[in-house]
Parts: C-alpha cells; structure tokens; sequence
C-alpha cells in the first residue's frame, strides 16, 4: 500500500520549492496579473476574531492567529527586518477596526514561523484560538480544512475571508492542501490553517507558501512538529493568567516581562537536567 506520508528530505523540498512564492510578499503589489489577492474562491469572514492582519511601516501585510491574550502566531517573513518599524495588529472583520501595537517578535530559526508579542490584551476579551495537539489524527490526506486570511482583495478596504480546503501531504513537519473549492493567496502568509475536533477549530498549520497561480496547492508549517517547543516557550507564561492580566500597558515592558519568564523557565529545566546527569554520574546504577 503506498503511504501518503512525506519523508524528511521531501519536507525539505517543499521549503525550497521554486516553483511556489510566498504567500505574504504584498508590498509590491499584486503576485499575478489577472487574479486578486485575497484568499481565492472565499467569502467575508466575521467568524474567527484571533485571526488578524498584520501592517508594518515598510508596507508589508500579513495575517496571523491570536494564541493569547498578547501572543500572536504568524509567519517569519511577516517580520520586518528593521526593528526600528512598526508593527501594528487588527482585530475585526476589516482593516482600520481595532489595533493593538506589537512591541517584540521572535522568528524561528530553521521555519517560517514567527511570534509577535501585543503591548496590549486583544480587544473583546479575546484568549486565542488553541493549538493542535501533537500526532494528532486529524491529519491524513483528504481531510477537511479551513483558511483564514486577510488578504488583499481589489475591494477598497481590506477584509477577513475563509474558505475550504482538502488536506494532500503530510510531512512531519509541514502540511500541503489542495483548493475545495478555495486557496490562500497573496497577503494570507501566517494565517491559519485549521481543522475541526468536534465543534472546535484548531491550528493545525501556519500557511507561507502557494503556487504563483493561488490555485493548486499551498503549504503550512505543522504546529505540533518540530516548532512546537518554539511555541510552547512562549505559551508558558500566558497559561498564568495572572502574568498576562498584570502586565500593564507600559510599552515594551509588557512583552520583555514575558520573555523573560519563558527564559528562565527554560534555564532552570535544563540545568535540572544538567544535575541529574549529574546525579548519575556519581551514583551510577550498574
């Protein structure tokens, strides 16, 4: 029987794969002629409030997921390079609603996946959508799943829309999925690629890349691979609510604090393991 699994060095293909563009580079106008950039076949979106749209200064627009009430989930090339410009995240059904500054972010080395942390809690008491649990069976291909995105559309304001797709491949580490009838396009990189467990949405996926037509396949990194601890260091601290809701609005004050909690959560778990290792040394057991 032949196995619709993708093998490592496939996965890797399929991150250098030429013949597919970013789904996120909008700053220079329209991917492709002839076709809009909004997500592909969808429709006006007012169902999922984390997922969001992401404005820098150097004109780049993205989208992402709210996964707490200051975290948002996005792709690494919709962080500028430039530190010095702003990243502004809205929350609504269209562009100009509600915006929350973000006053850090943190790229994945090896993926394209990227964290941006809010000076301030989402609007609306918002918490964030929840991750897919890790090897999880809603993953094979055929499957349904959802896009969400912001991208760019020949409408003069910016709107959310969301359509359905099929899943095709699934690699260890990233997910491909095919139109049903819809596709991300220009401007949907970090978007969500969700999938349903009972009546709940879940990321199973960050999108980045579609072929150069939005009409044959795109790519999302898996959230439960091998970028789940990257997340997972930054959930850390929002999983007590009382750090998130007593972080005050004082710039980037409010997203150091929770970096800096995740950094030492992180050096005390690996020095314990450093003592143990330790501890075994001088007592060994055979």
């Amino acid at each position: 029987m032949k196995s619709n699994r993708v093998s490592f060095p496939i996965a890797l293909l399929f991150l250098l794969c030429a013949s597919e563009v970013i789904a996120g580079e909008r700053a220079h106008g329209p991917a492709h002629p002839g076709v809009g950039n909004e997500l592909y076949n969808g429709t006006l979106d007012d169902a999922h409030p984390e997922v969001v749209l992401i404005e820098s200064d150097n004109g780049l627009e993205c989208s992402g997921t709210l996964i707490a009430p200051r975290l948002v989930l996005t792709a690494s090339h919709c962080i500028p390079a430039d530190k010095s410009l702003q990243t502004r995240v809205w929350f609504g059904s269209h562009y100009g609603e509600s915006a929350v500054i973000a006053t850090m972010a943190r790229a994945h080395p090896v993926y394209d996946v990227g964290l941006l942390w809010l000076e301030a809690d989402a609007p609306n008491g918002l918490r964030g959508l929840p991750l897919l649990s890790q090897a999880s069976a809603l993953l094979v291909p055929d499957a349904p799943a959802r896009v969400v995105g912001f991208g760019r559309s020949e409408q003069p304001v910016l709107a959310k829309r969301q359509g359905d797709v099929r899943l095709s491949l699934i690699g260890h580490d990233l997910i491909q999925f095919v139109p049903s009838p819809s596709m991300i396009c220009s401007g949907d990189s970090g978007s969500p690629l969700l999938v349903r467990q009972g009546d709940v949405e879940l990321i199973a996926g960050v999108n980045y890349r579609v072929d150069t037509a939005c009409a044959e396949q795109g790519t999302a990194v898996r959230v439960d691979g091998l970028v789940r601890a990257f997340i997972e260091d930054a959930l850390e601290p929002h999983r007590d609510a009382g750090c998130t809701s007593a972080a005050g609005r004082g710039g980037s004050s409010a997203a150091v604090t929770p970096l800096l909690i995740a950094f030492l959560w992180r050096f005390l778990r690996q020095a314990g393991g450093r003592r143990r290792r330790r501890l075994e040394l001088w007592n060994p057991t055979h």
